[in-house]
Parts: structure tokens; sequence; C-alpha cells
């Protein structure tokens, strides 16, 4: 559905432009050291709820992340990258095929998210007039767990109060879709940009409109 717009996603735009303004390199050997641990923290931090709880979080990821390094470890940089990668909105940017494809499926069929990611990606979806479209729309921090440790996809079906063969998963990830598949859940895999292949019978589209066109297929 996403992906962010400085093209990775724990270095967002404004953290670019410092490194340009400061003539420091973005990425170094000692980045590369440092953002091994702090992704340890990161991963440590299972039940994040808010944005403020969030914004915790990022702020000490990032002085782990920039830790050592002469011209990065400071208090502004820490904040300057942690606004941006919380309270930035616009830090993500939608795939071309999404809304016009997301509108068209929403009148034929009920429609919601799981995703692992941070509260603040609730505020990206609904400044791009995109919340509307997705109920339920599941954060897997809200909840302290995430998709490869399947509990989500309980909490999905709780919530729609529908049978899983009647859903249809679609992820980026074959190995997600074999968790819905272990939901008695439908599945399709969506490659984008990947060099994904079916796998195991899952099939595979490269967006939105080809998954459209299978739904009509399958729905005559």
């Amino acid at each position: 559905m996403i992906y962010p717009k400085s093209g990775d996603w724990m270095y967002p735009n404004a953290y670019k432009e410092y490194c340009k303004l400061a003539n420091l390199p973005d990425k170094s050997p000692q980045l590369h050291n440092n953002f091994e641990t702090a992704m340890v923290y990161l991963l440590q931090q299972k039940t994040i709820k808010t944005e403020d709880e969030e914004y915790e979080v990022f702020k000490k990821f990032y002085a782990v992340l920039f830790s050592r390094i002469n011209g990065k470890d400071n208090e502004e940089l820490i904040e300057i990258t942690t606004k941006a990668k919380v309270h930035d909105y616009n830090k993500y940017l939608f795939f071309d095929d999404v809304r016009d494809s997301i509108s068209r499926m929403k009148s034929n069929y009920f429609l919601g998210i799981i995703t692992d990611a941070w509260p603040s990606v609730i505020n990206v979806y609904k400044k791009a007039n995109m919340l509307e479209y997705f109920d339920p729309f599941i954060v897997s921090s809200m909840f302290g767990t995430s998709k490869p440790e399947k509990e989500l996809f309980a909490v999905a079906l709780n919530m729609i109060k529908e049978r899983p063969e009647e859903c249809l998963f679609v992820d980026d990830s074959i190995s997600n879709c074999k968790i819905a598949q272990e939901f008695k859940m439908n599945v399709v895999a969506l490659k984008r940009n990947s060099n994904m292949k079916e796998e195991d019978g899952i099939k595979v589209v490269a967006n939105l409109f080809d998954l459209e066109n299978l739904l009509k297929q399958q729905d005559e």
C-alpha cells in the first residue's frame, strides 16, 4: 500500500537533508554497526499504543543509532529525525494503483488492514483520506505482536466476525500468506517490485489492478 518517500523506512528525508547540509555521509560503517544495536532495542519494544509512546521509543532508537558518530551524536539530529519519523504524515507514499483500486473494491468488498507498523501510520492514512476505506485497521505494535507471530490473524477474524474461508488475505510476504492459510483464509501475494514467484499454490499478482481482475474472474 505504502512505501517510504525517502527510499528507506528508518532514514526519513529530514535526516538525509541534515547530513547534506552538514556535509556528512548518510551511511557509514559505524552507522551500520549502530543500526544492528538500535534494531535490537526497537524489536524489544513490543507494545506501543500511542504516538507519544512511539516518539519516545524512536527518540531512544535514534540516540543509539547516532551514538559515537561525529557530527550526528547530538540532540538536534535526534529530535529532527524522530519528529520526521513519527509526526511527518507525508513520510510515506501510496503506490499509484492504490487509490483507484481501493475505491472500486470498497464498493464490492469489506476491506481491512493488518500492518506491522506503529501508531503514526493511522494518521498517514487519515491525512491521505484513505483511512475511511478500512475497518478494521490493525496496527501490530498496538497489540504487542506482529504478523509472523500469528496472533494478529486471530484478532482480525474475531473483529470482523466472518468465516476465514470467506476472507482473502493479500500481503507482500509469502510467509505471511502461509500463516493466513493456517487460519483457513484465502491468500494472494502482492509482489510489487520484487521477484516473488508462486509458491505452494499461492497466486501472485504484480499490483492491485491485477488483483481486481483476479477477483472479477473468480466472481464470474
